[in-house]
């Protein structure tokens, strides 16, 4: 494809003003391909690409639903930053294939944890999809501003309809609500702060524990991890009974 998109052949059929578009195309495809070639700068790169090939900006004129349009960025961000992160955690600077070979081998063990699947496994579900359902316990992850509430329904000023969804999420939980954030989140391929959801202030001492992050993460004593490795023994033992 890249080859026709810049052969002359091709570019006599185009009008001067498409055939220069083409041949610009071309060109971009393959100082890019070279570039993802060499190892590292991966998020950086993708990012280029994006912007050079004016995908990003199109994205609004090929979806006219600035909701629709909002979501695919988002989406693209996503995949961007899930690239940084994987840089970040390689020992040597990683190239594009090296990553598709991961993401590929990674769908590929979810597919094999799918079908061997027995039924006792954690649940994952938007808040949306969990009205009506209630479970044991519950992780509401990602209370951060812009994040939850999201940042469309601030600029929009619809912050209510987030803080019922918010109401629906820690209402799942009949025993114990875990609320977590992150003190920081990878954005367009850059460590940026987050700052915490405004509706954490709503939950008051007498009803929620807030632990520091120092709390949470000061090491077990041994008292601890020995009932730790005890209760991990003895449910492994009550299901090989099953």
């Amino acid at each position: 494809m890249l080859e026709q998109l810049g052969a002359a052949e091709f570019l006599d059929t185009l009008t001067p003003k498409a055939a220069a578009a083409a041949k610009a195309l071309a060109e971009t495809f393959r100082n890019y391909a070279e570039q993802f070639r060499e190892p590292g700068r991966l998020a950086g790169k993708i990012t280029g690409f994006l912007r050079d090939v004016e995908y990003l900006d199109g994205l609004q004129r090929i979806y006219k639903d600035l909701n629709d349009s909002m979501k695919r960025r988002e989406n693209v961000d996503e995949f961007i930053n899930a690239v940084a992160q994987f840089e970040q955690r390689q020992a040597k600077p990683p190239t594009l294939e090296e990553y598709l070979e991961s993401f590929a081998l990674l769908e590929e063990n979810d597919r094999t944890d799918d079908e061997e699947n027995n039924g006792d496994a954690v649940t994952l579900s938007t808040v949306h999809a969990s009205k009506g359902l209630e479970f044991p316990v519950v992780f509401c992850v990602a209370l951060e501003r812009n994040i939850f509430p999201h940042e469309r329904a601030i600029e929009e000023g619809s912050v209510d309809e987030e803080l019922r969804l918010f109401y629906v999420a820690i209402t799942r939980a009949r025993k114990q609500l875990y609320i977590t954030r992150a003190a920081q989140r990878m954005q367009r391929g850059f460590l940026q702060a987050s700052l915490p959801s405004p509706f954490l202030e709503l939950l008051t001492d007498d009803v929620a524990e807030c632990p520091t992050p120092e709390e949470l993460l000061k090491p077990a004593g041994d008292d601890k991890v020995r009932q730790a490795f005890a209760d991990i023994f003895k449910m492994l033992d009550k299901r090989n009974r099953k």
